[in-house]
């Protein structure tokens, strides 16, 4: 992974994942999409049909195609995500020795019409480095993806078929599809369009050892049982044990298990981001953020940047810690806070108000939900619409695809270990809301 000082959404991570690729290559090797024709070409996802009245046709700009087809790999496992970023792993060499390095996902797109032949790397928008070949041998040692030695072929199939099975609408990209495409001073032309997955290793010394994060355990055994059934009703399976093991071997399940003995606060935080962006693209577009048009009462018109504010806290009685999970901000330590913070009562089943960030230090800058809003960069709000049916939007798309996170936004007990290495019982609880930055 890319060291930074900030922790940022998947979309934003990998743009700017894909502008440091890009500058490491050089500036003869400029970027595909940087390419005039290609940037402003569009594509039309779904074809007319004659006998339909009212046939849904789809446009897309080719740019804003390599994002959706970012998100839905990254949706289909964590470990796809990390592995788009590039991830310490092994390679079995032709002496038999094991190679460390790292090893990143490379999924590249195909484009080929009678006025365009372009195959590019999504991530660095360039054209795509040698893969490996099929019986190269890799390993990852603490991913549920590849923890045993994996050929190249046998790793991307599990690859393709986990990202079909989590987002059908990638299926037609993997296997090829004919469309048509309009260009500047050209007519429709007919186009094919195929996503190929591979992989590239770059030798490198094992990794650091990683800083120690503070560490928590969820302890609520009636939550804990809230948690295994909410996630046996997502596939209902014939028998509770059934339900159980397949939180240790479904990948997509397993990425959202947060049952595991013991968690690192930081790989809390990315895990409940992968969460909060697999539930659907427009989810992930507002964590990173939209340009819009924002009319608060008492206030003119405004332009800005709306985001979508998720922040995680966790109080103990020697301990109120908060963190913003979009940026890795965090506020109070064993070291900050002089006097004991009370657990927090009672709790609420459903998405609140209440549930809603309150002023911290790491809350947003509150917009109220009766403000008007609109973007052109999000389907939803390609019309003026309150922010409030905005939040619903936001709270359907989660209670529908990803209904475990409800349980952390009514917030659970935990055990937090201190600066001392002693268990302390504690309180965590999710929040979220809107933020809006203003443009200068």
């Amino acid at each position: 992974m890319v060291n930074s000082p900030e922790r940022i959404s998947i979309d934003r991570y990998l743009s700017e994942l894909s502008n440091q690729t890009v500058l490491s290559h050089g500036e003869s090797n400029r970027a595909v999409l940087n390419d005039k024709a290609l940037s402003q070409t569009i594509l039309r996802r779904s074809r007319p049909d004659p006998a339909a009245d009212d046939s849904a046709i789809d446009y897309i700009a080719i740019k804003d195609l390599t994002s959706w087809l970012l998100w839905g790999i990254a949706r289909s496992a964590y470990g796809a995500m990390r592995l788009l970023e590039g991830t310490p792993a092994r390679i079995l060499q032709p002496d038999q020795s094991w190679q460390t390095g790292i090893l990143r996902l490379v999924a590249q797109l195909q484009v080929k019409a009678p006025a365009l032949s372009h195959a590019f790397d999504l991530v660095t928008q360039q054209v795509a480095a040698e893969v490996l070949t099929d019986d190269r041998l890799i390993q990852l040692g603490d991913s549920m993806l590849y923890p045993q030695p994996t050929t190249i072929a046998e790793a991307v199939d599990l690859l393709r078929r986990q990202i079909q099975a989590t987002t059908p609408a990638l299926t037609d990209f993997l296997i090829g599809t004919q469309t048509e495409l309009l260009m500047p001073q050209q007519p429709w032309q007919p186009a094919t369009f195929y996503l190929s997955l591979g992989f590239e290793f770059t030798p490198a010394p094992p990794p650091p050892a990683a800083v120690l994060q503070p560490r928590l355990k969820f302890t609520d055994p009636v939550w804990i049982e809230q948690y295994q059934e909410t996630i046996a009703h997502l596939e209902p399976v014939p028998e509770a044990e059934a339900a159980i093991d397949r939180l240790q071997t479904d990948l997509t399940l397993t990425s959202r298990n947060f049952l595991q003995q013991e968690w690192q606060t930081n790989e809390l935080a990315l895990r409940l981001l992968w969460c909060f962006s697999h539930s659907a693209y427009e989810v992930m577009q507002l964590m990173s953020g939209v340009a819009v048009s924002l009319l608060q009462p008492d206030r003119p018109w405004e332009t800005g940047t709306l985001r979508l504010w998720i922040g995680l806290t966790v109080q103990t009685p020697e301990l109120d810690w908060g963190m913003d999970l979009m940026t890795g901000h965090e506020s109070g330590g064993f070291s900050a806070i002089a006097q004991p913070a009370e657990i927090a009562p009672e709790v609420t089943p459903e998405i609140t108000q209440s549930n809603f960030a309150q002023p911290s230090e790491v809350t947003p800058t509150t917009v109220e939900l009766n403000s008007v809003v609109r973007s052109p960069e999000l389907p939803w709000l390609q019309q003026p619409a309150l922010l409030e049916a905005l939040e619903a939007q936001v709270q359907q798309h989660i209670a529908q695809t990803t209904p475990e996170l409800l349980l952390l936004l009514q917030g659970t007990e935990v055990d937090l270990m201190d600066q001392d290495g002693e268990w302390q019982s504690g309180w965590m609880q999710l929040s979220i809301g809107f933020e809006f930055l203003a443009d200068l």
